[in-house]
């Protein structure tokens, strides 16, 4: 058995936000008009119902099958034994390996852009690294319970941009509604699922406290708040930038704030902006490499937890210094972002319903 955690439904659907607000900050508003164009409201909307639908569909699943409070390596287990256990955490473990690494050069280039500019890109890094290093010894309980602190910090401060953003408001940049195409707006919504991928953490962790309700709790709470803040992110931006222009910027939302910043009576926008990726970022990739422990401490239980974090940072450093681009992440057709989608719906899905199946067989045998 795992060592079961402790945390509120809050922290969790903290947890969630803000492991969100990395991506929503990083690339997928840039990602989702550049595909969905005026449309991407409706993507957005589309996205979450099909997101909802399917993590519904999980935690029915749960219930049914008497899985609350499991983690999937105690569900896996159950399943198909100690085999089955490690392949799911090799599995999870190469999405999370990967991720701090191209997490880690992604968000080192936004700081070098928007705050340190004669900061060496790897000292930025170097420096983040200490940040992962303090969050693996702090524990998963601890960083949870600080996202649940920080997301209404991130949520006020995502309502501030959009409401400066709406001085002047210029609506020509929101037609033609349906943007790229009527079909192109409903595939994307399936293309870009990975944009709530870290509702995987739902099913990810032992918790001794959860029930039922609490997980229905944090899956609506989550669900509902990202979907807000990525319709305000993206309005923004639109209001700013429009779509067809939007690939001209690396990184749309620090320009959009920067352009805000000329007109704006107030000071310090691009300040405040490095300030909140602070709260956004440093939880985020603090998880997810204590998530990657996590996997690789399930795969070799004989060796020392501490001895494992140090290779992964160490890993994760190094690779960072030559990764795959962002786009491979940001990109919906992206290896990563297929990847993600895969580990964070299929995989959960694949297991509990051979578990609901494995318990349907146990019940015929015993009647």
């Amino acid at each position: 058995m795992e060592k079961k955690i402790n945390f509120t439904k809050w922290d969790l659907a903290g947890g969630v936000i803000t492991t969100n607000a990395m991506q929503i900050f990083l690339d997928w508003p840039y990602e989702i008009l550049s595909n969905s164009g005026n449309s991407f409201w409706i993507t957005s909307i589309l996205i979450t119902i099909i997101a909802s639908t399917i993590y519904g569909i999980l935690l029915f699943l749960y219930k049914k099958n008497n899985c609350v409070g499991l983690s999937l390596f105690e569900i896996s287990n159950n399943l198909g034994g100690v085999i089955l256990k490690k392949i799911v955490a090799f599995i999870c473990f190469t999405i999370f390996a990967m991720l701090i690494s191209s997490r880690l050069q992604h968000y080192a280039g936004l700081l070098n852009v928007s705050a340190y500019n004669n900061t060496p890109i790897y000292l930025l890094m170097l420096i983040l690294v200490v940040f992962i290093v303090i969050s693996i010894i702090a524990g998963v309980e601890v960083l949870f319970k600080l996202m649940g602190y920080l997301f209404p910090i991130f949520v006020m401060y995502t309502i501030f941009i959009f409401v400066l953003s709406l001085d002047p408001l210029n609506l020509n940049h929101f037609t033609p509604i349906f943007g790229n195409g009527v079909v192109s707006t409903f595939t994307n919504a399936f293309i870009f699922l990975p944009t709530f991928s870290s509702l995987f953490i739902l099913l990810f962790f032992s918790n001794s406290n959860f029930k039922y309700k609490d997980l229905k709790f944090s899956l609506i709470t989550s669900i509902s708040i990202v979907t807000f803040v990525v319709l305000l992110i993206t309005t923004s931006i639109m209001v700013m930038i429009s779509a067809d222009k939007i690939h001209s910027y690396k990184y749309p939302l620090y320009e959009t704030i920067r352009t805000m910043a000329i007109n704006s009576p107030f000071t310090g926008l691009e300040t405040q902006f490095t300030f909140i990726m602070y709260f956004v970022t440093i939880p985020y990739l603090g998880l997810i490499s204590t998530m990657a422990c996590h996997c690789a401490s399930v795969l070799f239980p004989k060796v020392n937890y501490r001895l494992i974090s140090m290779i992964i940072i160490a890993i994760a450093y190094f690779m960072a210094t030559f990764t795959m681009k962002p786009d491979a992440i940001a990109s919906p057709t992206g290896i990563v972002s297929l990847y993600i989608t895969f580990v964070a719906f299929i995989l959960p899905m694949g297991l509990l319903v051979g578990t609901n199946i494995k318990n349907s067989i146990l019940r015929k045998k015993k009647a």
